[in-house]
């Protein structure tokens, strides 16, 4: 390891090389994982193509391997193979049928970030598992050469959707808005829902206006799901601008893009956004409006807090639950009395829901009526009640 570090003239024999390597050989054999560990670590330092065999045929004789174990063999292979041309019994490992070596191999190239092995990664795309695909993309990305992204830009046509998405998200770390134009051509052509998302996600990282311009063209698309799409990458990039283009969202005939327009803005936390905010709870559809509510977190102010109390008269059950845990954020003598009103006129979940909301805000004035439910035949409540009076209490002795 001296001899090796940098600074250091000197160099290595061959005769002590091969002392080393007898040594190592037969620690690696030992049943003491950290001498097994050790002889891998002085393995990386001979950097002889019989190390580098003796590295591979212990790696491949696991059936599985810990983290900690793959990544020693991981450094062992790179710091062996260091920054010349890749060795022969390296290629000829990663290819040979029934190799247990594949991943390890694959990442191995990754961290070298080696060129030449651009081709090699190219070749496994058909051949493996999808796990071991996650790496090959994994390793083209690291390697960014114009080779890799053309071998990512290939992988967008996959027939398998898994290969499709982590192609998506790869171009955009490493050819940013070089990839714009083909990523959205393979979110239009896209007919899996998740890995629409990833792409769209994807889409949503390269800060650039085309990509805006094209979520904003998503929103007038024949198809529902590319709209939605348009709207949750709006609300991924974030700005004012993006708000403008969902507020005319929130108008969608579809109620699923309405859906993710509500809560693209809600999440964008924009003061002036409010009113169309406030819009959305009062939406025609109930999952609108539910999606509005769950999105609503941080938000503040009357005119929410108004939305909330009439959101409280809602006939759906989920849509009162969720505006009753909100309120927990608004202080007033008029907000815990109408909390206190739930938790003794609405059902089970909204009850439980209050006796949360009514802990938070340390309403001492609950206590009565809480205690009334400490025997309710609903588990949850039981257990929200008992809390809430426990907590109060506490509060109270402080």
């Amino acid at each position: 390891e001296k001899a090796e570090s940098p600074g250091c003239d000197t160099v290595l024999a061959k005769e002590f090389k091969d002392v080393c390597f007898n040594i190592f050989s037969k620690a690696l054999k030992d049943n003491d994982r950290s001498v097994q560990m050790s002889a891998l670590r002085g393995f990386s330092f001979l950097r002889m193509p019989e190390a580098l065999s003796k590295i591979l045929s212990f790696s491949n004789s696991f059936d599985e391997i810990d983290n900690d174990m793959e990544s020693t063999i991981i450094d062992a292979v790179v710091s062996n193979v260091g920054l010349g041309r890749l060795p022969e019994i390296l290629k000829n490992e990663i290819r040979r049928p029934g190799s247990k070596n594949i991943k390890i191999i694959v990442k191995a190239l990754g961290e070298m970030r080696s060129e030449e092995a651009v081709p090699l990664l190219k070749e496994l795309v058909d051949t493996v598992s999808k796990h071991e695909l996650r790496e090959v993309v994994s390793a083209l990305k690291e390697i960014g050469s114009m080779d890799s992204v053309a071998v990512l830009f290939s992988l967008l046509k996959s027939s398998d959707g898994h290969t499709r998405s982590i192609a998506a998200k790869a171009l955009s770390s490493i050819a940013g808005e070089l990839a714009v134009s083909k990523l959205f051509e393979t979110l239009t052509a896209e007919k899996y829902r998740d890995v629409m998302e990833i792409i769209t996600d994807s889409l949503a990282l390269i800060p650039s206006d085309t990509v805006k311009k094209g979520f904003y063209g998503l929103l007038s698309d024949e198809r529902e799901e590319l709209r939605e799409m348009g709207s949750r990458g709006l609300g991924l990039i974030g700005d004012e601008e993006a708000a403008s283009y969902l507020a005319e969202a929130v108008a969608d005939r579809s109620p699923n893009v309405r859906k993710v327009a509500y809560r693209s803005i809600a999440k964008l936390g924009i003061p002036y956004t409010v009113d169309i905010i406030i819009k959305g709870l009062h939406d025609d559809d109930d999952d609108v409006k539910l999606s509005v509510l769950k999105a609503l977190g941080g938000w503040s102010g009357y005119a929410i807090k108004a939305a909330l109390m009439d959101s409280l008269r809602e006939k759906n059950i989920w849509i009162r639950y969720h505006a009753v845990l909100l309120l927990s954020e608004f202080h007033g003598d008029d907000t815990e009395q109408a909390v206190v009103n739930m938790l003794t006129k609405d059902l089970a979940p909204v009850k439980a829901a209050a006796a949360r909301t009514l802990q938070k805000i340390g309403s001492e004035k609950a206590i009565p009526d809480l205690k009334k439910l400490l025997d309710h035949p609903d588990p949850a409540v039981r257990d929200a009640v008992c809390n809430a009076i426990g907590t109060i209490k506490c509060l109270r002795s402080e």
